[in-house]
């Protein structure tokens, strides 16, 4: 097979390697497919990552790899399990107003595809570390710590869960903490008087390099794949905005919330860790629905055709420089193919 010599140079000593994955829905087919080929060329990836973080349905991802499971992804993430996740029948669209007076979907399709993939593990049964975000809508965390700046007040705020030794939540069910991490208002009803992270951290990576440096880890030491659920061609023009209401801004409300959260993280942790941060996030040819199952073939073959030399030159330079780097020209791989032979019926 044809090889192909990338040129490498001595990268710094790292101890701490974070796997992050936004949110996104039905859009986090595309991490799904990209790790199934990263795996191919680092079989390693997974056991040499030392932190996952992840949001709202990245966050299903993030505990299926910090138990070890890379096939419970597989099982977590497919089209049958995100055709029954967003399904709704002609009398709930009808009784809910299409999502306008109630949420689009009821969430019991979602706890069953979470019972049935994750049981009843909780935060403390996951060998790797773990981070995941949520919104407390109540902020009663907050209230009963004096050293918090909210102290005594009733103020929403981001909430993480993890498995840090430290942790007051390692009993906590690994379903509770997904379904309070993935209920996104207008598609999913609040859970445990939480909503989806995305409102404020729908990319994680920045929150997963704080906890790292609150246990002690120095920048140097860590290196962060980020791995996005698409960038999507959203943009208004200046003239058409400039007068907009009430009216124009609740319909992309939530999309400004999730991709400005994204955005800022990213220009954050490229502030922090240099070129010891990477980003992958394929740029989608349309804006797709976090709730569009219609669009799973479309993402896979996106996430198949997915320039992936850039990430693999950063993990070989930064996660595996003992590695020889060098690379085969093409490693054929058909993630759409990986992906129907793992659908699950309903």
């Amino acid at each position: 097979m044809e090889q192909e010599i990338i040129e490498r140079s001595e990268a710094p000593e790292i101890t701490e390697f974070i796997i992050s994955l936004d949110g996104g829905g039905v859009r986090c087919m595309l991490q799904l497919c990209i790790l199934e080929r990263l795996l191919a060329y680092f079989p390693q990836l997974l056991e040499r990552a030392t932190l996952f973080a992840g949001t709202s349905a990245g966050s299903f991802l993030a505990m299926g790899l910090a138990l070890g499971d890379f096939p419970l992804c597989r099982k977590l993430i497919n089209k049958a399990n995100l055709e029954h996740i967003f399904s709704r029948t002609w009398g709930e669209c009808v009784s809910g107003g299409w999502g306008v007076w109630r949420p689009k979907y009821d969430p019991q399709s979602l706890r069953e595809t979470l019972e049935e993939c994750l049981g009843d593990a909780t935060l403390a049964h996951a060998p790797k570390r773990l981070l995941v975000a949520t919104f407390d809508l109540g902020g009663s965390d907050n209230s009963h710590d004096p050293t918090h700046r909210n102290y005594g007040v009733k103020h929403w705020s981001p909430k993480f869960y993890d498995n840090f030794a430290d942790s007051p939540h390692l009993q906590k069910s690994l379903v509770e903490v997904g379904l309070e991490s993935s209920a996104a208002p207008t598609y999913f009803p609040s859970h445990n008087n939480c909503t989806d992270g995305g409102v404020t951290s729908n990319n994680p990576a920045a929150h997963a390099i704080s906890r790292l440096l609150r246990e002690g880890a120095k920048r140097e030491q860590i290196a962060l794949l980020s791995l996005g659920s698409g960038n999507r061609p959203l943009s208004v023009t200046p003239s058409s905005a400039q007068y907009w209401g009430m009216a124009q801004w609740i319909p992309l409300m939530l999309d400004l919330l999730m991709d400005g959260s994204s955005e800022s993280a990213t220009a954050l942790c490229e502030d922090l860790l240099g070129e010891r941060f990477h980003r992958c996030n394929p740029v989608l040819p349309r804006a797709i629905d976090l709730d569009d199952a219609t669009a799973v073939e479309e993402l896979q073959e996106i996430a198949t055709k997915y320039d992936l030399l850039p990430t693999i030159d950063y993990l070989y330079k930064y996660w595996f420089p003992e590695l020889p780097r060098i690379l085969p020209a093409e490693l054929e791989f058909s993630c759409s193919a990986s992906a129907h032979d793992l659908q699950v019926e309903k």
